[in-house]
């Protein structure tokens, strides 16, 4: 029997431990997790991408995949050396597939995924006159 109770509760706080993804909605707030982070990626289409993004991000040329596809690949597959323990900051048009990609790695076993609630319209505007997109793309 106390062998039983034992596996339960490691049983479950493995399952409480399960990494989650962190939805940020401020732009302070989210530069701060951008200085600290190893991969950025900006999910939107690559022409939007190019013609402007948050200095630092990597356009995603998403060929026959879907934006959340193609981020899943190349943080999984394509850049193999990123760690499960790095910082991964998110960001796309609308939420969605940001928070949808940050999901996908949480299940994958990837701990610290970030994404702006809002989307890159919504940091743009909450930057104001401050902000200085970069634009093309080093992909």
């Amino acid at each position: 029997m106390k062998k039983i109770i034992i596996t339960l509760l490691f049983i479950f706080i493995l399952v409480g431990c399960k990494a989650q993804p962190h939805e940020i909605s401020t732009a302070i707030e989210f530069d701060k997790i951008i200085a600290k982070s190893v991969v950025r990626y900006d999910l939107r289409t690559y022409e939007e991408c190019s013609d402007g993004h948050i200095p630092g991000f990597l356009c995603i040329d998403n060929g026959d995949l879907s934006p959340v596809e193609q981020a899943i690949y190349n943080i999984t597959n394509k850049y193999s050396n990123y760690k499960k323990s790095d910082i991964i900051v998110l960001i796309s048009k609308n939420t969605i597939d940001a928070q949808e990609a940050a999901s996908q790695l949480a299940k994958k076993g990837f701990k610290n995924i970030y994404y702006f609630r809002g989307g890159y319209d919504e940091y743009v505007n909450q930057k104001g006159d401050d902000f200085e997109p970069e634009v093309g793309c080093d992909c």
